[in-house]
């Protein structure tokens, strides 16, 4: 039993720690009152991009949050970006 309750603690707390630094996307209207740091962009193939990519690049540029401005393919469409501004909290 003691087994069991270890595991499942271990993976509650890398659960919350491996969520609880990960930029959160917002909506534009959630974003006043945010410190705006600027603007991001990820561009890679069609197949591979996913939204924790560009949450993985705001969390690395310090951000808190982010607000997806654009998401379309590019060159021969087999490419894609994602544009957005990245936020801090106000401190």
């Amino acid at each position: 039993m003691k087994p069991v309750r270890f595991v499942a603690i271990a993976v509650a707390l890398f659960t919350i720690s491996s969520t609880s630094f990960a930029a959160t996307e917002i909506s534009k209207s959630e974003s006043s009152g945010l410190k705006n740091m600027g603007n991001i962009n990820v561009i890679q193939n069609m197949e591979d991009i996913h939204e924790n990519d560009i949450s993985r690049k705001a969390d690395a540029a310090g951000a808190d949050y982010y607000v997806i401005n654009t998401a379309g393919s590019i060159g021969n469409g087999s490419n894609s970006i994602i544009s957005a501004t990245i936020f801090a909290k106000n401190k």
